[in-house]
């Protein structure tokens, strides 16, 4: 017998927010950016995140040439960056499969696209492409990180609104319970 797991609500600024099954919206969030929101029905951040992670990540790998994101952890050369990168979901994921099969020396695929490189091409990559081989996965890495924040909005919800700037420091003329005491 399949156990229903009971929808999270949480109340922001007199607004009500169903986060239903808050990790299983940080799970779509992190392989599709804006799907975790979508499946809360809140539609309006799912098109914004969904379109900002994209954006940033496809203009990161145009600016790279489509050789920023790759994943290594070896002696020769440990990828951090991919930590980053990772964020951005499913379409990272050609990169762990390329990673796989070369540590297991297998043929890569898809043209050896998001296969990690020798030391040697690595080297030609980065005078080709000058520093648009940093930029390009700089932008990559932003893609995930913001990700990671997004995932982090589909589980916990949304932040309340800070207060108003002009009313802070300042003592409110109205009165309040404290002070209209009789006596």
């Amino acid at each position: 017998m399949a156990t229903h797991k009971p929808s999270k609500t949480v109340v922001v600024d007199d607004m009500t927010v169903d986060l239903k099954v808050p990790a299983i919206a940080a799970f779509w969030a992190w392989l599709i950016p804006g799907a975790g929101h979508f499946y809360q029905r809140r539609y309006r951040k799912a098109a914004l995140f969904s379109f900002c992670v994209f954006s940033i990540y496809l203009l990161g790998m145009l600016i790279g040439g489509g050789k920023v994101v790759y994943a290594k952890w070896d002696v020769e050369e440990k990828r951090w960056p991919f930590l980053c990168q990772v964020g951005s979901g499913l379409i990272t994921f050609p990169a762990v499969i390329q990673a796989y099969r070369n540590t297991k020396n297998q043929p890569l695929l898809w043209n050896e696209f998001m296969a990690p490189p020798t030391a040697q091409k690595l080297s030609e990559w980065n005078r080709e492409l000058a520093s648009g081989f940093d930029i390009g996965t700089l932008y990559t890495m932003v893609a995930g990180l913001m990700n990671y924040l997004i995932m982090f909005d589909a589980f916990f919800g949304p932040l309340p609104m800070p207060a108003d700037s002009s009313a802070r420091g300042k003592k409110s003329t109205t009165p309040s319970k404290d002070d209209t005491s009789t006596g």
